[in-house]
């Protein structure tokens, strides 16, 4: 019997150590300076950020100019009208698309939706859908943007 037990007990531990061996166990570290100090900037970096002044948005300094009488294009329409919305504080962000904004401008300036909307809708079938509208519909909106043009000054008391 202690034979038997001799030969169980040796046949186990070897069956055991012969189990330890097929384990392939890898150690990998999750520590390192590098990534502390990688860590930090970027903490301090964001931080900084947040005490940045921020900036003011991006108006032309240039005058557009103020023939009433002068016949615009869709897209130069646009532009004036971007710029007369940002010097009278809306400015288009950079993020938003030409429906957003028009949206936001219509809720900041009453009484302009509906001539937004449509004007938009111009602008857009000219800008991404590259056609060129019918010269009514030019006339339209160069009707459109003087209405627009003394709405907006008349909010910022020109």
């Amino acid at each position: 019997a202690v034979v038997i037990f001799i030969l169980a007990k040796a046949i186990s531990r070897f069956r055991a150590q012969r189990a330890r061996e097929e384990i392939e166990e890898i150690h990998e570290s999750l520590w390192s300076w590098r990534g502390l100090k990688d860590d930090l900037q970027l903490l301090f970096g964001m931080m900084g950020q947040k005490f940045k002044r921020k900036r003011a948005p991006a108006v032309p300094e240039h005058d557009m100019d103020d023939d009433i009488s002068r016949r615009l294009n869709i897209r130069e329409i646009y532009r004036h009208l971007l710029w007369e919305a940002a010097r009278s504080g809306v400015a288009r962000r950079r993020h938003e698309t030409a429906s957003e904004y028009a949206g936001r401008l219509g809720q900041a300036v009453p009484d302009t939706s509906e001539p937004l909307d449509r004007l938009t809708d111009l602008y857009i079938d000219v800008r991404y859908g590259e056609t060129s509208p019918p010269e009514e519909q030019v006339d339209n909106a160069n009707s459109i943007w003087g209405t627009l043009r003394g709405l907006l000054r008349r909010i910022r008391g020109d």
